[in-house]
């Protein structure tokens, strides 16, 4: 286990947690946009 191996590790964990990020934005905003029209 080398020094490279943590750090691409830790990068991917990092890209997956942004991705996991944005798309919970994005569904929040879906549904603040529904529930105002909602309303």
């Amino acid at each position: 286990m080398t020094f490279k191996d943590v750090a691409k590790s830790f990068t991917a964990v990092e890209i997956v947690q942004g991705i996991f990020g944005m798309l919970i934005a994005l569904i929040a905003i879906y549904v603040g946009y529904v529930a105002m029209w909602c309303m």
